[in-house]
This record gives C-alpha cells, structure tokens and sequence, in this order.
C-alpha cells in the first residue's frame, strides 16, 4: 500500500507539472497584452520645488513656464532623487473642430533618463537623456516634435490624451524600441535602475485659428509641465507573478513531497514487527 501511495504522488506531481505548463501557455499571451497595470490617476501634486539642478529648462530648449516633474504620492514638492524610479504622465485637452482651420504647435520633451511618448495611445517617439548631449555639450537638449508628426492622431472636436512614461536608468545597447501603444510604454526601459536624479520636463502648444491664420486663436492647448497646468501622474504597480511561475512553485512543492514519501517511509520500515 505504501508503496501504491508513492508511486501515485509521482503521478500527481507530473499531472499538475502539465496542467501547469499548459495554462501559463494560454495565459502568457493574454499577460503580455495586459502590459504596465498602473494605480489610479492622482492630481498632479509632484512638481520639484525648488529647483537643484544646474541645467535650467531654459538652457535645454524649454520656456520658463516649464517645470521639472516626478511622481512623490501625496507629496506636495519632491527632490529628484524622491520617488519610484518609474512614472507615469498623462494630460488631457480639447480641440475644437474648425470649419477653416489653421494649426500649428509641437512638443519639446526630455526625461532623467527616458521617455516614451504617446498621443491618444500612438507612440510619437522616445528617447534618452545620455543621448541628448548633442555634440558633446555640457548641456542636454530637449527633444521636439512638430504637430505635423502627430496631429494625424489627434482628435479635433472631442478629447485627447497625451501620454508620457519614463524611467530612470541606463540606455540598452541596442537601444529597444517601446510598444506602438501605451501598453508597450515601459518596453524601451529594459533595466530600470537607481541613479542620481529622475525628472520630467514637456513644454509646447497646439493652437488653431479659423479662416486659415487670418482669425484669432480660438482653440490652445498648453502643454508645459509643472503644477496647476492639468498633468497627472502615477506609478506602475508590480506585473504580478505568471502563471507558469506558479505552476512551477506548485509543482516544485508537489514533488518535494513525492521524494520525502519516498525517502522516509520505505517499504521496508512500513512493515509489521515480527
């Protein structure tokens, strides 16, 4: 009988190995797809006040109404070594849609050390802050995009979002390109790691005039960072644990107990004295 028992625990452990394997196999995919679960939307409460770094915005390529940003929580102000070495932007904005319109804008951007740029879920770009220092200057320039490089994705007449991840670190090599959508937002950010600072900086506009320029500017939409200026933010919570992680831990555990039945209770002890 003893040995019938173990000889069943071997089969139960390999039975829950391939039920295992086969359900990491269809959830695997649908985990992937899920991408980044991020928390609740906060107010946008995070901007760095006052200002330590030696590089201005201004001397980067923004105006003054540009502020450094990171996410802190409940923080009033943070310091740039504060908060998660991941974050996450976002600002939404109207456009009104015109009979005869004329629009200009851009975006000018630049994270410490990345960032991946999305309008209405379409990547626009990324980049890193080690890549910026164009020439070898002592001083890193903004990155910047014209309207005409994203205003296909825009909504005129309704609701846009822009979209904004970053993460502190060192640029892969190869550099990775992030997901088309804002489910791949972290992709470009293979290894997130601890370095000295971590910041935000977007500035720029979308303005439209009617009558093809000739008109007022009746739709605008500033896109500067800082406090007060309708950008929220966020952290990425942890991706939790796959499925095949669990099958394996599970079946680990399962044939940990097959060997104990075997090694500790033998046929041979299990018979009656005499």
């Amino acid at each position: 009988m003893t040995r019938l028992k173990a000889i069943e625990s071997s089969g139960s452990a390999r039975r829950s190995l391939v039920f295992a394997a086969i359900a990491a196999a269809l959830w695997m995919p649908v985990l992937a797809e899920a991408g980044p679960q991020l928390q609740p939307w906060v107010g946008a409460s995070e901007a760095i006040d006052p200002d330590p770094l030696a590089d201005t915005p201004e001397e980067m390529g923004f105006s003054n109404s540009a502020a450094r940003m990171w996410y802190c929580g409940a923080q009033v102000s943070c310091a740039v070594t504060d908060g998660p070495i991941r974050a996450v932007f976002q600002r939404q904005f109207d456009l009104p849609l015109l009979s005869h319109p004329q629009r200009i804008g851009s975006i000018q951007i630049l994270a410490d050390d990345y960032f991946s740029l999305y309008v209405n879920d379409k990547l626009v770009g990324y980049d890193w802050l080690d890549r910026r220092y164009l020439g070898g200057a002592d001083v890193p320039t903004a990155v910047s995009y014209d309207l005409n490089e994203f205003i296909a994705d825009l909504n005129f007449g309704g609701a846009n979002t822009i979209t904004i991840f970053t993460c502190d670190g060192h640029p892969p090599n190869p550099l990775v390109t992030p997901g088309s959508s804002t489910s791949g937002g972290f992709d470009g950010c293979v290894s997130p790691t601890l370095r000295a600072n971590h910041w935000l900086l977007v500035d720029g506009s979308i303005l439209e005039s009617e009558n093809g320029g000739s008109g007022p500017y009746v739709g605008a939409a500033s896109l500067a960072s800082g406090e007060g200026v309708g950008w929220q933010a966020s952290t990425p919570l942890p991706e939790p644990p796959s499925l095949a992680l669990v099958g394996l831990a599970l079946s680990g555990l399962l044939w940990r107990r097959r060997g104990a039945s075997v090694r500790y209770a033998p046929v041979e002890q299990m018979k009656a004295p005499g």
